[in-house]
């Protein structure tokens, strides 16, 4: 939620093969003569996204999926910029497989200024008797000092698009639970009683906690004893529970490092258990919820844009919705992965070319194979401008220590954004280099995510683009969500640092809708 939040790969600098008109201006070919020391700026995103979804000249936040009768009903706080003093009112998109989407705006408006949701936040959506009921937070951000600055409200719909506020409705946080912080209400019904368990967010004796209140109408509720409680962290925000392939799953955003978590249980009132590697993405990631056709599980969250789209600047909250595969592997670990529809979205061969390649490299049939056994080895490619998808088989012998891919990669390489692995630190990097060919050129990690790579075997590597972000998946177990402005606009290398790395079956899909 915004309140206490205050807060790529490719430029790609075109070689496509001898096209026409129309077509060069989607896959731009790069003139011998042209200048590519100029760093080509990104145009201010003002436009819509198709495949990491926004609307004209707005944003997403906080993703709510229900999903019912072969369609994804995805609610989301609504994000304008600059926003007004009533903002984040529910809008509700609707997609059948994460491939395309359809808008159909405003779902709950924002209340009146002395009204408790003259601002509002995340909640959830549940159906009793074939009435939908969501349950939101009211966040009533102008509240006088000795009155409560959050409550859980409540609207009802007989075809989700259509809402009518409960205005008899409202609970505040009982005795003991913070006023202030009492909110992302989650709802989910427990089959073996029958009653419905409503989650709030909040925290109790200094600790972030669930307060967990119980139901069997959905309009009269009673506090039970804390769901649970983390004193690691501030506030637990948009949980989401659910059971897959016999266990138990706890997702929920962590206000501290900004990231998305996971805790495992044998049962839903179990005890919850942190995996050894609990993060489902990176920094630029956030607020994610699920829901499922019964035999894919989709996971909705958002990839934050930066202040003024600069790659620099802070991260706003909210930006484009971005959203995995969701499954459990035969550990019960849980991996994410390009949602299915999506990854075959894009068919289609793109035009693509090699600008320049060090006398290491080898350019083979299927791809390239840099030996940097004396020194670094690139392969400077040409870019697509229109939304993309590469994807590649990598191999790396133990020498190999640091290799991927660099965008913004203008001739002077000043100022990139490397996407590589580490394979001594096992984690997969975005990171800004001032300059690139520099002894003295600094080094600043933006995000990271533990991986698990073993030399000399081989590495699936799928990276879907779209305007500024960029969207990695590796071995469909690992989802890497990251905003460079950078990247739409100049050009891109694949690198090794060391050793001998192979990136075979090499290619450069779009979509034959575009």
């Amino acid at each position: 939620m915004r309140y206490i939040f205050i807060l790529m790969l490719l430029g790609i600098v075109g070689m496509a093969a001898s096209c026409d008109d129309e077509n060069n201006s989607e896959n731009i070919k790069e003139d011998p003569d042209v200048d590519l020391s100029t760093q080509r700026r990104f145009p201010q995103e003002v436009g819509g996204y198709e495949y990491f979804f926004r609307p004209q000249n707005t944003w997403v936040g906080d993703p709510m999926p229900f999903y019912e009768n072969g369609t994804y009903h995805v609610f989301y706080l609504q994000d304008e910029r600059p926003a007004s003093d009533q903002f984040h009112p529910w809008h509700l998109v609707e997609t059948n497989d994460a491939s395309s989407y359809d808008y159909k705006g405003v779902a709950i408006p924002c209340g009146e200024t002395d009204e408790q949701d003259i601002a509002i936040g995340t909640g959830s959506v549940i159906k009793k008797d074939g009435i939908y009921y969501a349950f939101y937070t009211g966040h009533k951000w102008n509240h006088a000092p000795d009155q409560p600055r959050e409550a859980v409200m409540m609207a009802t719909s007989t075809d989700l698009q259509n809402w009518n506020k409960n205005q008899d409705f409202m609970l505040f946080a009982d005795p003991g639970y913070d006023q202030n912080e009492f909110r992302d209400p989650y709802l989910i019904k427990d089959e073996s009683s029958g009653e419905y368990i409503m989650l709030v967010s909040t925290r109790l004796n200094n600790k972030a906690t669930l307060a967990k209140y119980v139901s069997t109408d959905l309009i009269n509720w009673e506090l039970e004893l804390p769901f649970y409680s983390d004193d690691s962290v501030f506030m637990i925000e948009c949980v989401d529970i659910f059971e897959m392939r016999g266990k138990w799953y706890f997702i929920y955003s962590n206000i501290n490092d900004r990231k998305v978590h996971y805790l495992t249980s044998e049962s839903l009132f179990g005890q919850w258990e942190k995996p050894q590697d609990d993060l489902l993405d990176g920094s630029a990631y956030y607020a994610a919820k699920s829901a499922s056709d019964g035999q894919e599980r989709l996971l909705f969250g958002w990839c934050p844009t930066r202040i003024n789209d600069e790659d620099s600047n802070d991260y706003n909250w909210g930006g484009s919705l971005v959203v995995h595969n969701l499954a459990a592997d035969e550990t019960g670990a849980l991996k994410t992965a390009m949602p299915a529809a999506l990854d075959t979205e894009f068919s289609q061969m793109a035009a693509w070319g090699v600008i320049e390649q060090t006398e290491g490299t080898l350019e083979t049939e299927n791809g390239f194979e840099l030996d940097a056994s004396e020194k670094r080895q690139t392969a400077w490619l040409s870019r697509i401008l229109k939304p993309h998808k590469i994807e590649t088989n990598v191999t790396f012998d133990e020498d190999a220590q640091n290799f991927g891919f660099v965008f913004g990669a203008t001739t002077g390489l000043e100022s990139v954004y490397a996407l590589h692995i580490d394979v001594n630190e096992k984690l997969l990097k975005l990171a800004y280099l001032s300059d690139w060919n520099s002894d003295n050129t600094s080094y600043e990690v933006i995000n990271a995510l533990p991986v698990d790579v073993t030399p000399n075997t081989e590495l699936n590597i799928k990276i879907l683009i779209e305007g500024s972000v960029c969207v990695t998946y590796l071995d469909g177990k690992k989802a890497f969500t990251n905003r460079i402005y950078k990247m739409t606009q100049n050009p891109w290398m694949l690198f090794s640092d060391t050793g001998n790395v192979v990136f075979d079956d090499f290619e450069v899909k779009v979509s034959d809708l575009n």
